[in-house]
C-alpha cells in the first residue's frame, strides 16, 4: 500500500517530497517513478551502534537520507496495529 501511495500521490500532485522511514528495496520502484515525475524522495533509517541498515538508493540520484537514533526513532514509531480490526 505505501508503494502505490507514493506513486499514486507523485504522479497526482498529491505531495512535493515523500519521506519514507524505510529500509525495504521493494519500494525502490515506487521511489523511482516519484523521482522520475520530479517529486522530491528523502529516505530515514535508523540502526543500533553495530547493527544499521543503509538507506535506498536509486542509481544516478542523490537521495538525502535522515538518519534515526535510537532516541529519535522511539519519538516517531508508530506502534499501530494497522491489521486489527476497528
Amino acid at each position: 500500500m505505501m508503494a502505490l501511495d507514493i506513486s499514486i500521490g507523485a504522479r497526482s500532485n498529491g505531495y512535493e517530497v515523500a519521506v519514507v522511514a524505510s529500509a525495504d528495496t521493494d519500494l525502490l520502484p515506487a521511489l523511482e517513478d516519484a523521482a522520475s515525475v520530479g517529486k522530491r524522495v528523502e529516505t530515514a533509517t535508523w540502526g543500533t551502534p553495530g547493527l544499521s541498515r543503509g538507506p535506498l538508493r536509486i542509481p544516478s540520484r542523490n537521495i538525502w537520507n535522515h538518519y534515526l537514533d535510537k532516541s529519535l526513532f522511539d519519538l516517531v514509531r508508530d506502534d499501530t496495529d494497522y491489521l486489527s480490526e476497528p
